[in-house]
């Protein structure tokens, strides 16, 4: 979605691509709400591992004490970085 918006940007297709973008960010970044309990969860000990679970979810509370929003991942912080910032693009 991001590489289609920047190939968009400048051209006629621009906006329509901002929308889509801006409508997948919001369906997909994750919440700091929202993976704490996953990497809390059983299923999180299976699908990272039980000490990796542990250690994110360590950092996501250490994170959200911080006040972060989001999902620590680089994904979820880029795109929450780009949803705050909606209004100006």
């Amino acid at each position: 979605m991001c590489e289609a918006y920047l190939k968009a940007a400048g051209t006629a297709d621009e906006k329509e691509a901002a929308l889509t973008l801006k409508k997948e960010l919001k369906e997909d970044v994750c919440s700091i709400d929202q993976v704490i309990p996953f990497f809390e969860s059983e299923e999180g000990a299976k699908v990272l591992g039980a000490d990796t679970a542990k250690g994110l979810a360590k950092a996501a509370h250490e994170a959200k004490a911080k006040g972060v929003k989001y999902c620590i991942c680089p994904a979820c912080t880029a795109g929450g970085w780009l949803l705050d910032h909606e209004s100006e693009w």
